[in-house]
């Protein structure tokens, strides 16, 4: 149970870690997978509380909380929401665009009548940007019944690739609010 939320967004990480050790980036690079989000955001407050890196080092959030269901308003085009990219610059969101029309040309939404949040605000909150990937809600969100055969694993490892291509931006080319 929580293979989508959030197993297949802490797999995607897994695999994107594992890619960068693989090839390093000119920047680092640090990898988290956070508990207590729906408890108050009480791993990423933790983390940016008692951060290991200093927090205005930290260029980036990308935030794969869902990636492997689709809700019923995408069902046709399996389109994913990638929310708050724009919260704190709209040059993330551009990179985001840009990476995605290069890369795996994924439909991405990125507004969601009703708002969502995840361990993303905690970063936003610090001005930090980001983009939380989000599935949204589907009939087994939050239940005993979010198994794994209800997977889409063709659109999790597409996600995860879209992920690990924006993190090697983040970490590899001038950003430009980051003077």
């Amino acid at each position: 149970n929580g293979a989508d939320d959030n197993a297949s967004g802490c797999a995607g990480v897994m695999e994107i870690a594992e890619a960068v050790a693989a090839r390093p980036l000119k920047r680092s690079a640090v990898f988290v997978l956070f508990a207590g989000e729906e408890s108050g955001l009480l791993g990423s407050r933790h983390f940016l509380s008692a951060c290991p890196v200093p927090r205005d080092k930290i260029v980036g959030n990308v935030d794969l909380d869902m990636i492997g269901r689709t809700d019923k308003a995408n069902e046709s085009d399996r389109a994913h929401y990638a929310l708050d990219t724009d919260t704190i610059t709209p040059e993330f969101k551009k990179m985001l665009i840009a990476v995605n029309e290069r890369t795996v040309r994924w439909p991405l939404k990125y507004d969601r009548l009703g708002g969502a949040g995840s361990d993303n605000m905690t970063f936003a909150n610090f001005g930090i940007p980001g983009v939380f990937f989000f599935s949204d809600s589907h009939p087994d969100y939050h239940r005993a019944t979010d198994d794994a055969d209800k997977l889409d694993y063709g659109k999790a490892e597409a996600l995860t690739r879209l992920c690990y291509e924006l993190t090697v931006e983040l970490g590899d080319k001038p950003l430009p609010w980051r003077k």
